[in-house]
């Protein structure tokens, strides 16, 4: 296969290689071409509408000329504005209005210019669907079951058909099961529906569980699906059941950049743990994968070549340590068509050959791959001259000889059918350019024009070519026609149109005119066509001048007398010909009356009724030498009328309204019975806006809405209303002098509710930090809300994407915050609004981007120092802003996770009950507002180490006392009784611990040399754990400081360690004078800028609450404080009773943390520099468990030293944000299973 690709790659550099003289020829030669070709910066994207939404299918382009837009549907044809569908002239795209089934299909837009056209991709367009039949009412169809606790439960629920795939929830007695019930892993729903219930608690599970379906898309689509009542019976299972899978992997394939989702759920007692590996290692969550109810979800979003293999879950029983695998599941990734490379614009000779070449890289071998040449939109179609390849991963387009209407824009398409039967597509595109065709004039003048001053004159003039042609005018005696901005224009280059356009003509425009077409392979010219500009005739004698003052301005005139009606004009010009025409009601009366004329004078010899009507002089003018149509100027009219004056008509009678729509009403009447002695020449329609609650500022007024004028009408449709408006109508009949009084309709008319017709007015979107707050106001003009207002549709997008999300809040809400975005991403927000009919049109779009912020870095210079066999301090540089949070995750003795939440100018923690032999990982993360930065690890071993000795258990053990024995008896003869007290308390100083005797080793400061090699050979050995571990030049620390007698022999053994630890040790004794005692940090003087780390002696472990030792309570009532003899009257203390300590009680006798989540034991007053000042919405939710610790009450002395304190509050807190973990999204530090 990698020999075949470098094949092809050779065979297309040699086509390249061989064409590239020419090439550089035509390029060159283009170069001066300033047009390019359409190239899409939007293409339309698959959508999925609810039936009567409205769908809006994207289409930008740019190119220059600009390119025009067109839409099509495949298989049936060009989609043009009208009725439901609209194309913006300006955007490009194409929106659907109340979407209906019939609009479902696949649709694509073409872009075209004067270089040629493009076609985009196609995108289909659904209707959502979801069948809600069959479905039972809620109640209805319950299914009982007897159960027990501990019993494991699968219970089904019916998924309706649905597009998009519906989303299930569960409700247990009204209440919505979500993710805090699917925490813990006992409860969870699978991704077919089901619900799952590892181990039945009848104290909450007990009563009924309702399933219901929806889907996304379809608002109000929630519909109960089935119903189960639990009923508490039988006898308690066992503790312990056996894990079984429920639900397991499934293998799938799936598209790059689409969602892969998994399950596993199990039943048993206890609840099993889920975890997943992928080929066979463990598998974490990152950007892309995620998990969900207790792992029991797994999604890996945006899916890449790299997450391809085989996956399982394993299931794991907390308690035992046992675990089953679930069957692998392989997960398939089909890498779409992409274009690797095509090829680019480019110029041709006519006859020349050409070829274009387009590759595309694949999970495919190319054997399924089909290709699609286009050229300006359309499919190619081969013949003889052209031929292409349609398979493979290269295709390539051949013409044999260039010819001219070879020229456009060339487009390369290959698609693959995926899983599902989804076409995936990959197009390019470049244009073929022919070289240099002259200029052809296709439209010129055909003959002279003579006009009046003022009027606008175009002499056409268009021509072909290639490049497309420029065009100059010139007068008669050659003189270029300059253009004068508005006055005299040309259409813009590169149309092809060269028609020149005088606005306003002047005599001075007075000429013979010539156009001509040039580009650089030659020029073209038009005939001559002379243009005459005219100076208007002077009147004389006006047709309405007899009647200016007769009765109504009507020249009247008895039956059968003579009529004379005057018009005469003086001629503009010598050499012009001057000819009368008259015309009655629009028609030419010479051709009814031919003995009516006389000079220009209308002469009526004997009129009569059939004479009555309005008579208009219109004079026709021609020009010497000038050819064409003669010019005409009407001069003026005269209503004529025979016998008695015209008077008003009377009223139509019956009027009727026969039907209403949103705008239109259908009137009816029956013509009046006297004209007023005119015939009647139309009606006048008048109607009444009366107004609503929607519009209460309209003033109801009579106006003239609509013009008939056919004098024989009975009816009309009164086109132009607003919807849902109230309207009063009424009509008047008039003839050619008067008009008659209204008839009115009885009461009024409401037209029926339409959806708005204008956008909300006002939009603003202002920015914040990943979020938006989007404000308006109603539609300025009440008349185009088009019923009442019932919500409002907020629709945002990222501006380099094309999909649209839609939020709709009520018609009441003119804001809307829209949270959880993108940090510094510009988006683009469009706001309508809606009736009940539907939504109206959208406001322009408004482009804001979001404030943004960064995560943390990561801690840097992590490294772990042993304290004793349970602890260690961790160290590490701190990078993060002091307002930040460090997180800090291990795992302790039973190895359970521990942490603990830090403030950001912190640079170092103390790790306790760390398991003795084993190993655990240390996570620090930093934590802002914005999430968690990446974590930084670092492995810690117990330190066993040359600090406590091992003996073999039992014999030692009886030896020693046997020895003891006989030392006392000797040492009671010797010395007597009180040598013996001390010699026993000596001797207590060992211990037994997990079946070996520890003998606190008294090595000196010179031998640490050899326990420190000792150390780091125990860790190299055991895999070199160790190595990100500092071993410093001390004793190790003792196993736990129990260890010793009392807080005496503990200092007297630590401070034998180097001077580092005795200056702690020195600066840590301070006392305070009252009160618990302060918490101080001792700091050595160390070079260089490491930030130094807090004692190493004052960390000793705490005591657990059943050990009631008085010492051992003064002992751990502080970790850093030295105290030289105990208080034997002070009593047993909680560190919760005093401010300052911050801790969580739990009711079960569990954990007692503050908020760092250390042990109450260890707990201070806290220091100015370790109070966490966290309001309600930053406070972590801590979580794990320990024992309860307690420590020695404060003296009731008055304290000398000032301490910042924390009041004490409960840490059932609220999570700070989305982006600071629970202490149950945290990765495991512990390293075993």
């Amino acid at each position: 296969m990698g020999t075949c690709r470098s094949a092809m790659h050779l065979a297309a550099l040699m086509l390249t290689v061989f064409h590239l003289p020419l090439r550089i020829v035509h390029l060159a030669a283009a170069m001066s071409d300033p047009y390019t070709s359409p190239q899409f910066t939007a293409v339309p994207s698959d959508l999925i509408v609810a039936g009567g939404q409205t769908a809006t299918l994207q289409c930008g382009v740019s190119g220059e000329p600009p390119p025009s837009v067109a839409w099509f549907r495949e298989g049936g044809g060009e989609v043009t504005s009208g009725g439901r569908y609209t194309v913006s002239s300006t955007s490009g795209e194409l929106t659907v209005s109340g979407v209906e089934l019939s609009d479902e299909g696949s649709y694509y837009c073409v872009a075209s210019n004067a270089v040629g056209s493009v076609r985009s991709l196609s995108a289909s367009l659904q209707l959502a669907v979801f069948s809600t039949e069959g479905l039972p009412a809620v109640g209805n169809d319950i299914l009982t079951q007897i159960v027990s606790n501990r019993q494991s439960m699968v219970l089904d629920c019916t998924v309706p058909t649905s597009l998009p795939p519906a989303s299930i929830e569960w409700e247990l007695n009204q209440a919505i099961l979500d993710e805090p019930d699917f925490d813990s892993g006992r409860m969870g729903i699978t991704l077919s529906g089901k619900l799952v219930i590892s181990s039945v608690d009848l104290t909450t599970d007990n009563g009924r569980f309702y399933c219901y379906a929806s889907n996304d898309v379809i608002s109000d689509s929630r519909r109960y699906t089935t119903g189960h009542l639990l009923i508490s019976g039988g006898a308690t299972h066992p503790l312990s059941l056996p894990t079984e899978f429920v639900t397991t992997p499934t293998s799938q394939s799936v598209v790059t950049g689409d969602s892969a989702h998994f399950d596993c759920f199990t039943t048993g007692t206890p609840v099993a743990a889920i975890s997943w590996r992928k080929d066979g290692s463990p598998l974490t969550s990152s950007d892309h994968i995620s998990f969900s109810q207790a792992a029991r979800n797994l999604t890996i979003s945006s899916v890449g070549s790299e997450d391809a293999g085989s996956y399982l879950c394993v299931a794991t029983v907390p308690s035992t340590g046992a675990s089953i695998e679930s069957p692998a599941a392989s997960l398939s990734v089909i890498v779409p068509p992409t274009m690797q490379s095509s090829f680019s614009s480019l110029a041709a000779n006519i006859t020349e050959e050409v070829i274009l070449s387009c590759e595309v890289v694949a999970s495919d071998d190319g054997s399924n791959i089909q290709w699609v040449w286009r050229v300006n939109g359309s499919e190619v179609v081969t013949s003889g001259n052209v031929l292409y390849d349609r398979t493979g991963l290269i295709s390539t387009l051949k013409i044999l000889s260039v010819m001219e209407d070879n020229r456009g824009v060339y487009q390369c398409v290959a698609s693959l059918v995926v899983a599902g039967g989804d076409q995936r597509q990959a197009a390019a595109n470049g244009r073929l350019s022919v070289i240099l065709t002259p200029p052809t004039i296709t439209t010129e003048p055909t003959s002279d024009l003579l006009v009046f001053v003022g009027v606008a004159v175009s002499l056409p003039c268009t021509a072909s070519g290639f490049p497309p042609p420029a065009f100059t005018w010139a007068r008669g005696d050659g003189t270029p026609v300059e253009l004068q901005n508005s006055r005299i224009s040309l259409p813009a280059e590169g149309s092809g149109d060269g028609t020149l356009t005088i606005s306003g003509a002047a005599v001075a425009d007075s000429s013979p005119y010539q156009c001509t077409a040039t580009n650089s392979a030659g020029f073209d010219t038009s005939s001559t066509v002379q243009l005459r500009v005219l100076v208007g005739s002077t009147v004389r004698n006006r047709p309405g001048d007899l009647a200016a003052a007769s009765h109504d301005g009507v020249l009247t005139a008895d039956h059968g007398a003579r009529l004379s009606v005057p018009c005469n004009v003086t001629r503009p010009e010598d050499a012009t010909t001057v000819v009368y025409q008259w015309y009655r009601d629009g028609t030419t009366v010479g051709t009814v009356r031919p003995d009516m004329y006389g000079a220009g004078s209308l002469v009526l010899e004997s009129v009569d009724v059939g004479d009555r009507g309005r008579y208009t002089c219109v004079v026709e003018i021609s020009a010497t030498g000038v050819g064409g149509q003669p010019l005409e100027e009407e001069i003026g009219s005269v209503i004529i009328g025979v016998g008695e004056p015209p008077t008003d008509p009377f009223a139509p009678t019956a009027l009727l309204i026969a039907m209403v729509t949103t705008n239109i009403l259908t009137l009816s009447w029956t013509p009046p019975t006297f004209s007023g002695n005119l015939p009647l020449t139309g009606y006048l329609v008048e109607v009444m806006l009366l107004g609503n609650s929607l519009c209460p500022q309209v003033e109801p007024e009579w106006k003239v809405h609509q013009e008939v004028d056919d004098g024989e009408a009975v009816g009309v449709m009164v086109l132009g209303l607003v919807p849902f408006q109230e309207y009063m109508v009424r009509i008047r009949a008039r003839n050619s002098a008067n008009q008659s009084q209204p008839t009115t309709v009885p009461g009024s008319e409401w037209t029926l509710p339409d959806s708005p017709s204008a956008p909300p007015s006002n939009v603003e979107v202002t920015p914040g930090n990943q979020l938006l707050t989007v404000t308006w106001e109603h539609p300025s003009d009440c008349l185009t809300y088009g019923g009442p207002l019932t919500d409002y549709t907020v629709s945002y997008r990222i501006s380099s994407e094309s999909t649209f999300v839609e939020r709709r809040v009520g018609s009441n809400k003119t804001t809307l915050t829209l949270a959880s975005l993108r940090s510094q991403t510009t988006y683009v927000v469009l706001v309508s609004a809606h009736t009940a009919e539907g939504a109206g049109p959208t406001s322009d779009p408004a482009e804001t981007t979001t404030y943004g912020c960064s995560t943390p870095a990561q801690p840097t210079g992590l490294t772990a120092q042993p304290v004793n066999s349970t602890a260690a301090l961790v160290n590490w540089t701190t990078p993060t802003d002091p307002d930040d949070l460090y997180i800090v995750t291990w795992c302790h003795g039973d190895r359970e996770t521990r942490n603990k939440v830090l403030m950001g100018r912190e640079s170092y923690t103390y790790v306790v009950d760390l398991e003795e032999v084993g190993e655990c990982v240390v996570t620090v993360q930093a934590n802002n507002q914005c999430g968690t930065g990446k974590p930084a690890n670092i492995t810690v071993s117990p330190f066993l180490i040359g600090s406590l000795s091992p003996v073999s258990s039992q014999p030692v053990w009886e030896t020693t006392w046997f020895i003891v024995v006989v030392a006392v008896v000797a040492t009671l003869l010797v010395f007597g009784t009180p040598t013996v007290i001390i010699f026993i308390i000596s001797v207590s100083l060992t211990r037994r611990r997990k079946g070996k005797t520890y003998i606190p080793s008294r090595r000196s400061a010179s031998s640490l040399s050899g326990a420190s090699t000792a150390f780091t050979e125990y860790h190299q050995k055991n895999g070199g754990i160790a190595s990100g571990i500092t071993v410093h030049s001390e004793p190790p620390p003792q196993r736990r400081c129990t260890d010793y007698a009392d807080l005496s022999s503990y200092n007297s053994h630590m401070s034998s360690g180097p001077p580092s630890i005795s200056s702690y040790q020195r600066q840590s004794t301070t006392e305070t004078n009252g009160g618990p005692p302060s918490l101080h940090h001792g700091r050595e003087t160390i070079s260089g800028d490491r930030a130094p780390s807090p004692p190493l002696e004052n960390f000793p472990p705490g005591v657990p609450e059943k050990k009631k030792s008085k010492r051992h309570r003064l002992r751990h009532y502080h970790q850093e404080q030295r105290v030289s003899s105990p208080d034997e009257s002070a009593d047993s203390w909680s560190a919760s009773e005093y401010p300052g300590h911050v801790t969580n009680h739990m009711a079960d006798g569990g954990s007692n943390r503050d908020w760092s989540g250390r042990p109450t034991n260890q707990l201070s007053p806290l220091h100015e520099h370790q109070v966490m000042d966290l309001s309600h919405d930053q406070r972590p939710q801590l979580e794990g468990k320990s024992r309860r610790y307690h420590g020695q009450p404060p003296h009731p002395r008055s304290s000398t030293q000032q301490s910042t304190f924390v009041e004490p509050q409960s840490l059932s807190l609220p999570s700070p944000s989305p982006h600071l973990p629970s202490t149950s999204s945290l990765p495991s530090p512990c390293s075993r299973m």
